[in-house]
């Protein structure tokens, strides 16, 4: 594991200050990402927990219920592939949690991110942006397009795919815009492995003129 070092913008140069602040650092992992085995999720986190002095864990179980439907699978089906790939995770991160000397805790996104008031104010706020905000509406559907496009189930119209999909994006976006107030602090690193452009952009102000310095991102492969 290493850090990606010398990526320009607004969200990677929060990043690298938090990083060098030892701040708080909010882990991503996808239900059903091929990349998060098992080996790599402990290796993720022992890394983390050495650069940052608190990591949170944030398995997007429940938005990713949204993904399932979008791909053609019955609500009850969608919900029940989210709850066991997300279990999937939450215990490989607990196992690799039992061995790390640090401040290092997986949040339930059922239990303690669903009902958070920031979570649910700045999930308002990032609804009515997709309605209203023709830029941001057209990145956050290009993006859920190029997730979705090759897996939906036969049948699966792209369009109408995109129109539940992009509500994963969505909540994920209000999460991590939220997070400083849902964790008391005053910024939060957000790492994962591939760059994530529409998180970048949201950053910067591209869609609302409100550049974050509280936000940032770090690239960890």
């Amino acid at each position: 594991m290493e850090i990606q070092t010398g990526l320009r913008g607004l969200a990677f140069e929060n990043g690298y200050e938090i990083l060098q602040d030892r701040g708080l650092a909010i882990v991503g992992m996808s239900p059903g990402n091929g990349y998060f085995k098992e080996d790599r999720i402990d290796d993720l986190l022992k890394y983390c927990a050495s650069k940052f002095s608190q990591v949170r864990i944030m398995i997007a179980d429940k938005p990713a219920e949204h993904t399932y439907r979008a791909i053609g699978y019955t609500s009850q089906k969608a919900e029940r592939k989210a709850r066991l790939n997300g279990n999937t995770l939450q215990n490989h991160s607990q196992k690799s949690i039992n061995g790390i000397l640090g401040d290092v805790k997986s949040v339930e996104w059922k239990d303690e991110i669903n009902s958070n008031k920031f979570y649910q104010n700045e999930l308002s706020r990032v609804e009515a942006m997709y309605g209203e905000n023709d830029c941001f509406r057209r990145e956050v559907r290009e993006t859920t397009r190029s997730v979705l496009e090759g897996i939906l189930k036969q049948g699966v119209e792209i369009e109408s795919a995109i129109d539940e999909g992009v509500h994963y994006l969505l909540k994920e976006l209000a999460f991590l815009s939220a997070s400083p107030e849902i964790f008391e602090t005053e910024r939060v690193a957000y790492v994962y492995h591939n760059r994530w452009e529409v998180y970048e952009h949201f950053v910067e102000g591209k869609f609302d003129g409100q550049k974050r310095s509280d936000l940032g991102f770090v690239l960890v492969k």
